[in-house]
C-alpha cells in the first residue's frame, strides 16, 4: 500500500471487551440514551406507537409515563408518516396523558416529515 492510500473507517478495529465500562448518560431511565438515536424495523411494528410516549416523557410532556425521563430534552421527531404521531399525542392529551398545552408540546417536541435523499446528498 502506498503513503498515498488510506485504511476503511471500518477497519480501525477496537477491543471487544474492555477492563472498564463507560456508563451512558441515560435520558429515560435504563432506556434510552443522550444523543441521537433511530429505531427501525419493518412496518406495522409499533415503533411508532411505543415510542412516542418515551420521546413525550423525555421531553417532560408525559409527567406519569412509567419510564422517568432522567433528563429533560426537546426532541425532533423524525417520521414518515406525521399525521400518525399527531393522532398517537391527541389521543394522549384526551386521555390524559400529556400535561401540556398545544403551545408547550409544539416547543418541546418538534416533528419532522421524514424525507429520501438522492444518493449524491
Amino acid at each position: 500500500m502506498s503513503n498515498g492510500d488510506h485504511l476503511h473507517t471500518w477497519t480501525a478495529w477496537q477491543p471487544a471487551y474492555a477492563e472498564e465500562i463507560e456508563i451512558p448518560e441515560f435520558v429515560l431511565d435504563n432506556v434510552l440514551t443522550a444523543g441521537t438515536v433511530v429505531i427501525a424495523g419493518e412496518r406495522g411494528l409499533g415503533k411508532t406507537s411505543a415510542i412516542v410516549p418515551m420521546m413525550l416523557s423525555v421531553a417532560g410532556l408525559c409527567r406519569d409515563f412509567p419510564m422517568k425521563a432522567s433528563i429533560l430534552r426537546k426532541v425532533i421527531y423524525v417520521s414518515e408518516d406525521p399525521g400518525q404521531v399527531r393522532r398517537i399525542i391527541r389521543a394522549m392529551v384526551e386521555n390524559g396523558d400529556v400535561a401540556a398545552t398545544p403551545a408547550e408540546i409544539n416547543d418541546a417536541f418538534k416533528l419532522v416529515q421524514a424525507t429520501r435523499l438522492p444518493v449524491d446528498d
